[in-house]
């Protein structure tokens, strides 16, 4: 096939993680001519790149984005039948008075009339515009939640001048929690199976266009490297002869030091006297108001992860947030951090299934301590945690009162031998993968979707 011009509109630093850092992009240019469209905050460095890109910077209009998060909420309202996700965001994100007029907004006819108003109102980006006619892209791909606002925008455009996209999704609940995607691409990328049946259930996408490519950011859990752990553990500063239960925290106000308090009790008095305690907090996390700091408890047993300790402590602190691409782990930092890890003990969030990924077997915590804006019993509700029902890898803690019981039962899960197979298995259907490597599958997607469809 000739050599065909590829745009990539990588929009965050966390596509740009996901999608550049993770060379997943590195066969595609091997065939054709790759351009990254970058959104000017997020942030470059030469040597993230070992193979050929022209890069373009644009800077993105942010009022024109915030103003379409209207459009996702008034969506998450008129279809909330379609993910059991929906009603639950949009009760909690949404005050009582805007909850009135979304749901007015929401409205069979007036839905459809003030979205279409609206878009003629912001029209097409320019800058894309521009962009587009320098470059002249046979074909734009477009990392994306599904529903953020710059990807409306590059589609947009792309039908201006006949140009197909194909956007892929980027995390595991994008497709039932984000709303409903209103400018569907040309094909439509995605993780696995589940994700198939999520975006042909909840966006009534055809089946024919899209495209099951796994998730680069995961490769490395595919293809471990030989590494020093000794000298891993020393890093993170936790005993060399102890197992570790690693504590993965959740951005919604759970008071997590309280339930770490229970672990050290619980180590300190013998229970679990082979283990030590690594935690690694969200690094966006809203910690509840009455939350204790972690360094006034004098933990012998807990270790804040260091690679977040100055986000973690600045914000305790201050109050000011790291901005999400500082406390982003380098691709290779979870590959070591879950091959010295025993056990998974983590609130309702994608780092269960990269612990299962990795082998080691987890305890979801489905319950609230503390204040919060959303009860993590009713987060158990949304759609893509439905999946861990059927995970006998997975424990779900459903009540503070069964916490230490199932952390017991967790602990003597990992010593089962058959136990890494048994949630490798239990993963094909989240994340997909098959004897070729993520930028080979795309790569061939791509040529299929330049050729006019996926077979």
């Amino acid at each position: 096939m000739k050599r065909k011009r590829i745009l990539v509109a990588i929009n965050s630093g966390v596509f740009y993680r996901n999608f550049v850092m993770s060379k997943a992009l590195e066969d595609l240019t091997k065939s054709h001519e790759v351009h990254l469209a970058l959104e000017h905050s997020v942030k470059v460095k030469e040597s993230d790149f070992a193979y050929p890109v022209q890069m373009h910077t644009l800077k993105m209009n942010k009022t024109r984005l915030a103003l379409r998060v209207m459009d996702f909420y008034l969506t998450m309202w008129a279809y909330r039948k379609r993910s059991t996700t929906f009603p639950i965001k949009f009760n909690v994100d949404i005050s009582s008075k805007r909850k009135i007029l979304y749901k007015f907004l929401a409205l069979p006819g007036i839905r459809h009339g003030f979205i279409f108003l609206s878009e003629c109102f912001f029209g097409r980006e320019k800058q894309i515009d521009s962009l587009l006619k320098a470059i002249k892209p046979d074909l734009i791909i477009i990392p994306s939640q599904g529903t953020d606002g710059q990807a409306v925008d590059y589609i947009k455009s792309a039908r201006h001048f006949k140009i197909p996209t194909l956007m892929i999704i980027n995390g595991w609940d994008n497709l039932t929690s984000k709303g409903i995607i209103l400018y569907k691409s040309d094909f439509l990328g995605v993780w696995s199976t589940l994700h198939k049946k999520h975006a042909q259930e909840v966006h009534r996408i055809s089946e024919e266009k899209l495209v099951l490519l796994g998730a680069p950011h995961f490769e490395k859990y595919f293809h471990k490297e030989v590494f020093d752990q000794k000298a891993f553990k020393a890093s993170l500063g936790v005993p060399l002869d102890k197992k570790l239960i690693l504590f993965g925290g959740c951005s919604r106000p759970v008071d997590e030091v309280y339930l770490l308090g229970l672990l050290e009790d619980a180590i300190e008095k013998g229970t679990f006297k082979d283990f030590h305690v690594i935690y690694r907090p969200h690094p966006w996390r809203n910690p509840p108001k009455n939350e204790e700091y972690l360094y006034d408890k004098n933990f012998r047993h807990v270790t804040l992860d260091p690679q977040l300790k100055d986000a973690y402590c600045t914000f305790k602190l201050t109050g000011i947030r790291s901005l999400p691409q500082n406390t982003l782990p380098d691709l290779d930092y979870y590959p070591k951090l879950f091959a010295v890890t025993d056990v998974m003990v983590a609130a309702l969030s994608t780092i269960l299934i990269e612990a299962a990924l990795n082998g080691k077997p987890s305890l979801a915590l489905a319950f609230s301590v503390g204040e919060c804006t959303l009860k993590m019993e009713d987060a158990y509700e949304c759609e893509h945690f439905r999946y861990l029902d059927h995970c006998k890898g997975i424990l779900v803690c459903h009540k503070l009162e069964n916490f230490m019981s199932q952390c017991k039962e967790v602990i003597e899960m990992s010593y089962k031998p058959d136990i890494a197979s048994l949630l490798d298995e239990e993963m094909k259907d989240i994340v997909y993968r098959d004897t070729k490597t993520y930028a080979q599958r795309l790569k061939d997607s791509v040529d299929q979707c330049l050729a006019g469809g996926i077979d």
